[in-house]
């Protein structure tokens, strides 16, 4: 009997593991297919990245930096959960209105990670809905000041902003500058997510003299666990030849599980570069 109720255990603890594995997944393909990536949004997905100055004397013999953005968070508890798990500081941007933008919001607050606004914004594609609290070119300039303010006001803690999406957007010059003057006047910092290889946002940004940065590498356009350790790899080829370098992901189980392989497997390169905040690159 002892044996036979010991078997019971371990086939309901497997039943149970096999059921939040299952849901994971299931929350990763809904997110995807809900709210595309920014990978899926962008037409080209590899293109020269704006140029920065040459590194000074002094930060040449500092160790590299590194920050990580895990984007699109607010559709899911269970995935952000995970994700607070990871041991780094990670950077975590907040989408406005979603269903557990607040819940999430709170989770991330409560572990002292760095929170940005997740900016929706017009992509190129018509398909593809960039979701509740989007500023489009067709806007004005008081739709764009007020669409944005509303978002910060559910995302409060916000640090900075990034865009969602925002291919079209932020290749539009006179919009992506108003919407950037909303982000000055509010005292953040922009990160331009470059979806696009038309992007203007961080030049504008920098003509605004906003703290500003961009992405170097997005760790899951290819949903697989070792394509993201391979994106996490050229991320820190990247802050070890440029002194630093912006990683941006989203919450899917394989993003989850390639970030977490990566630190497991190269250890090592915790030597070698410092995870920190976003803020850390611009403020330092």
């Amino acid at each position: 009997m002892r044996g036979m109720h010991q078997q019971s255990q371990s086939i309901a603890q497997e039943r149970r593991g096999f059921l939040r594995t299952g849901f994971l997944l299931l929350a990763g393909i809904v997110a995807r297919s809900a709210f595309p990536s920014t990978c899926l949004a962008a037409q080209k997905l590899i293109f020269p990245m704006p140029k920065r100055p040459p590194l000074s004397r002094a930060r040449r013999f500092h160790k590299p930096k590194v920050a990580l953005i895990i984007d699109d968070m607010g559709n899911s508890m269970h995935l952000a959960r995970a994700f607070l798990h990871i041991p780094l500081p990670i950077t975590f941007s907040v989408l406005p209105f979603r269903p557990f933008s607040k819940a999430v919001l709170e989770e991330i607050v409560s572990r002292d990670h760095e929170t940005l606004l997740h900016q929706p914004m017009e992509p190129f594609r018509r398909d593809i809905d960039p979701g509740p609290g989007a500023v489009y070119t067709s806007f004005s300039r008081t739709q764009i000041e007020d669409t944005i303010k509303k978002n910060l006001s559910q995302v409060a803690v916000a640090r900075g902003v990034n865009n969602h999406m925002g291919s079209k957007f932020t290749a539009t010059k006179a919009k992506i500058r108003e919407a950037l003057k909303v982000i000055k006047e509010e005292g953040l910092f922009f990160v331009d997510s470059l979806t696009t290889s038309r992007s203007l946002a961080y030049g504008t940004a920098k003509r605004l003299h906003i703290h500003a940065a961009h992405r170097n590498v997005f760790l899951d356009c290819e949903m697989s666990v070792e394509g993201t350790v391979r994106q996490m790899k050229r991320l820190i080829t990247r802050a070890l030849s440029h002194g630093r370098a912006i990683g941006i992901g989203h919450p899917f189980p394989s993003t989850l599980k390639g970030i977490t392989k990566f630190l497991e497997s190269y250890d090592t390169v915790m030597d070698q570069v410092q995870f920190v905040p976003v803020s850390a690159l611009l403020y330092t």
